[in-house]
């Protein structure tokens, strides 16, 4: 009996990851619904105070590997791209870290290469901001924002989209 119980749960599980849908609350070519977040030195923010410059709006877990992957990734290779064409990158903790234990988005990415760099703003999201941008509580989401605050791509994961999420920031105007 037990066997069957976990084949069933298996098959759930996969029957998710294959049909579940990307997010639909925010959609391409439409402006960017606002929220707030508070930065790993606790100041409160508001997405549009962001605007005006190209966002590249990053949802992750502090405990996902790939997510730590990626804060090392875009620390040595990206970020000098990133800053040199304008371009902001919000690494954002979805709310309450998923509901899963791990370290604070500062230990995180201080562990993985940030250091308070210019453009690179990290910090924890709202309960409003992560069910509007991660509604289907995704280990990391991405939303590239023009400067006039219009979604123009989004995806899943970043860690392999950088160069991508980059150019379709610079593309947006």
């Amino acid at each position: 009996m037990v066997g069957v119980a976990i084949v069933v749960v298996i098959v759930v599980l996969v029957a998710y990851a294959l049909l579940r849908v990307a997010p639909t609350n925010v959609g391409n070519g439409v402006a960017a619904p606002d929220f707030t977040f508070t930065d790993a030195q606790g100041a409160s923010h508001s997405l549009s105070s962001f605007f005006g410059k190209p966002i590249v709006l990053w949802w992750v877990a502090t405990w996902c590997s790939s997510c730590v992957q990626g804060t090392q990734i875009f620390a040595q290779q990206y970020y000098t791209q990133y800053h040199s064409a304008g371009v902001t990158l919000l690494e954002i903790e979805s709310y309450n870290d998923l509901g899963q234990s791990g370290p604070s988005i500062g230990t995180m990415a201080g562990q993985n290469g940030y250091t308070g760099q210019a453009g690179w703003i990290i910090g924890e999201g709202s309960s409003q901001g992560t069910s509007t941008y991660n509604p289907s509580s995704d280990l990391e989401y991405y939303y590239v924002i023009s400067a006039q605050g219009n979604v123009v791509t989004q995806g899943t994961p970043l860690t392999g989209s950088f160069g991508a999420a980059l150019s379709a920031a610079q593309g947006s105007g």
